[in-house]
């Protein structure tokens, strides 16, 4: 596997499936409090970029039909109908995202797709997120399937409210960290 260094073709930054937001082909997490639209946002993400490539939606916090509710409701925002073999909806039932990974790889592959969205990391991992190990394996996972993901993390309670949730490896292991921040006005 190894490569002579001057045969590997010679790029000045990070290539983006959206600049600045997604790195391509790497990890990149969203994470915030409960209800303060991340996963609008990343479905939001998936309306636009599916125009481009397909989006797998990987989710462990709703049902298919809410989901379609929601993506239904940002379409229709954008004077949109929902889009045609372009965004896939994958109940992960609770089952860890390593334990499915054999399968995601085939639906990835039979349907091109360029990002993959999990909804979201805690349960995703399968197991405790504040482990080093558990957050490595849940990228060592990622990293297999040779695409752009964008995780969605909640923010730990009492911990480090600029990180996600868990290990410091839900930080390090990404290309990209957004924080969603919730603000409420007066009126």
């Amino acid at each position: 596997r190894s490569k002579d260094t001057a045969e590997i073709p010679k790029v000045s930054e990070h290539s983006f499936l959206l600049k600045p937001i997604l790195v391509q082909d790497a990890p990149n997490v969203i994470f915030g409090d409960g209800g303060s639209f991340k996963s609008y946002l990343a479905f939001y993400l998936a309306v636009g970029i599916s125009a481009h490539t397909p989006v797998l939606v990987v989710d462990y916090e709703d049902n298919q039909a809410n989901f379609r509710r929601r993506l239904g409701r940002i379409c229709a925002g954008l004077g949109k109908s929902l889009p045609k073999n372009a965004i896939y909806y994958w109940s992960a039932r609770g089952i860890p995202l390593a334990e499915q990974a054999h399968a995601l790889k085939q639906k990835i592959a039979k349907d091109g797709i360029g990002l993959v969205i999990v909804d979201s990391g805690a349960p995703a991992c399968g197991g405790r997120p504040e482990e080093a190990e558990v957050a490595l394996a849940y990228f060592r996972t990622l990293a297999s399937f040779g695409t752009t993901s964008l995780t969605i993390c909640h923010i730990p309670k009492g911990g480090d409210p600029d990180k996600p949730l868990g290990s410091a490896f839900w930080h390090n292991e990404t290309r990209r960290t957004w924080l969603i921040q919730r603000i409420q006005e007066d009126d």
